[in-house]
């Protein structure tokens, strides 16, 4: 049986809850975002982040915007381990606030911009029935048990893990209009990254019925039971070794070897030793014809595998106590950003480029409590992120109809995401993915008079984790999501946007080592974005 603090060992790849874009990226960056999917040639403020070059279309003057989101997200892994209580395990991710915000000052053919964005994470995740990483191993104690002639039938335990995620991203961009076709744009973005895990398996129960040691069938502590099995079996061993070494200097002075034991010893010694015979495997029948030289060999033999069955006794008690751990994990980066934004068609037209380069990053331990052994203070983690490319276009079909497009590739395999693989930790991505990230996105606004216009998205996002990835901590599946929503002018400088995103994940089954787990998750996501300008 492995010490079950071990399963803590999975939390250190669980360092992210991504709700939209590649697998560590979060690109629902604003309200019009959620209500179009599609915002990569965006020459509004949003464009701070989604197209900086873009922002040269705006007018003079400073530009600000503020949107705030409500993310919703379940979590659901099945597994059809014989052993477990139960089949299903649930888990919520919930952010009641996820704010950006974005500003931005346009003289001329330069624009200066800034953002506050969170690039990753940016919620908790709550299991608080655990998850079958963590029951399966306090599951098989009754198998185990049972294997070695204790009857169990049952376990239980409270198991309970809450993780959070929160990478904050400060931005900043200088945009140039080199004419009326072409601008471009040069920025950075730093990266303050946040992990927190606290969690526990705690009050491990299980139901041996084993008379000779007091336990009838009942629910007992497992680490109780275990210890006290570990006591009566170094009582057996010591039992066992004066047994041989009084029979031996018996024999040692003449008594012969063929002496019946029964006649060797007091009434009491021969029930003292009966027990320590049968719990070496004797049957009473063969005690009670057993002489002393036989009994001193068995007792000689048994004695080191009692004193070795106490060991293990005493490492099962200690792998089922109560475990906790309260960790964080802290590191920052520094992402280049650079873009290129060209206007068509007399402005009909706009097509927008976008690449961020890879950003390396590791995450530092800061511990408090590590039941686990498995968050040694200051020890670090890698949790790169990868390079990423969008193209997007805006097409006005008419004056009150926009057509957008975009598309996006995330280099996955060139970095590491922290992930162990073959025994290696922080292995690089190629060796957990089969292939890099991609989305490609659709939508249009259509504007019902001067102040109001609704719009509407498509979003498909790919993602080719191996098996080796997955955990039901931290997996990945292909999406396909739809955004809802509108934009209400109240005047021509304050401008309203509601919008609305359902995330359809496509599950997955994956057979490993006998055993099926499946994943799955369902995600929603309410936002509201308040855009204010002051121009010339």
């Amino acid at each position: 049986m492995k010490r079950l603090s071990l399963l803590f060992a999975a939390l250190i790849s669980a360092t992210t809850f991504a709700f939209g874009g590649g697998m560590v990226h979060n690109t629902n960056q604003s309200a019009a975002w959620i209500r179009t999917l599609v915002r990569d040639a965006s020459t509004s403020v949003d464009a701070v982040f989604y197209n900086p070059a873009g922002l040269t279309q705006l007018a003079d003057g400073f530009h600000f915007q503020l949107n705030t989101q409500t993310v919703g997200q379940t979590r659901t892994v099945t597994s059809d381990y014989r052993a477990l209580n139960k089949s299903e395990f649930g888990g919520t991710t919930s952010v009641p606030i996820l704010p950006t915000f974005f500003a931005v000052y346009k003289t001329g053919n330069l624009a200066v911009s800034a953002g506050f964005t969170v690039v990753g994470g940016g919620g908790s995740a709550s299991f608080k029935e655990g998850l079958p990483s963590f029951e399966i191993p306090v599951s098989q104690i009754p198998g185990a048990l049972n294997a070695n002639s204790i009857p169990t039938t049952g376990y239980e335990a409270d198991i309970a893990f809450e993780g959070s995620s929160t990478y904050f991203g400060y931005q900043l961009n200088f945009s140039y209009k080199i004419n009326d076709m072409i601008s471009v744009a040069l920025g950075g973005r730093y990266v303050s990254a946040t992990n927190s895990y606290v969690g526990g398996i705690k009050n491990i129960m299980i139901n041996p019925n084993y008379p000779a040691a007091g336990f009838s069938g009942s629910m007992v502590s497992a680490p109780a039971f275990f210890t006290k099995m570990a006591t009566n079996l170094t009582t057996l061993a010591g039992g066992a070794t004066s047994f041989a070494n009084s029979l031996n200097a018996a024999m040692g002075t003449g008594v012969p070897a063929a002496t019946p034991l029964s006649a060797a010893l007091t009434a009491e010694q021969y029930a003292q030793a009966s027990q320590i015979l049968v719990a070496a495997g004797v049957s009473a029948a063969a005690i009670s014809t057993m002489n002393i030289g036989t009994a001193s060999a068995i007792f000689t033999a048994a004695a080191p595998g009692f004193t070795q069955n106490a060991a293990v006794m005493t490492g099962y008690a200690a792998a089922t106590a109560d475990v906790e751990v309260d960790a964080k994990q802290v590191g920052n980066t520094f992402t280049p950003i650079f873009g290129v934004n060209l206007s068509l068609l007399e402005n009909k037209l706009n097509v927008a480029m976008k690449y961020e380069m890879a950003s390396k990053m590791t995450v530092k331990n800061e511990t408090t409590v590590d039941g686990s052994g498995k968050f040694p203070d200051g020890v670090e983690n890698n949790s790169d992120i990868p390079a990423f490319f969008s193209f997007g276009a805006d097409y006005k079909v008419m004056d009150n109809l926009k057509l957008s497009f975009g598309t996006h590739y995330y280099w996955d395999m060139n970095v590491s995401y922290g992930k162990s693989f073959n025994g290696e930790t922080n292995v690089k991505n190629d060796l957990v993915l089969n292939s890099n990230a991609y989305e490609f996105a659709g939508g249009f606004e259509y504007g019902l008079n001067e102040k109001l216009a609704l719009s509407a998205g498509y979003l498909f996002t790919s993602s080719a984790p191996r098996n080796e990835y997955q955990s039901d901590l931290s997996y990945s599946l292909n999406t396909n999501s739809i955004g809802l929503g509108g934009n209400y002018k109240v005047n021509d400088n304050f401008g309203i946007d509601l919008g609305f995103l359902n995330t359809f994940y496509m599950g997955k089954d994956i057979l490993a080592n006998g055993v099926t787990t499946g994943y799955d998750k369902t995600a929603w996501v309410l936002s509201f974005g308040f855009t204010y300008a002051l121009t010339k």
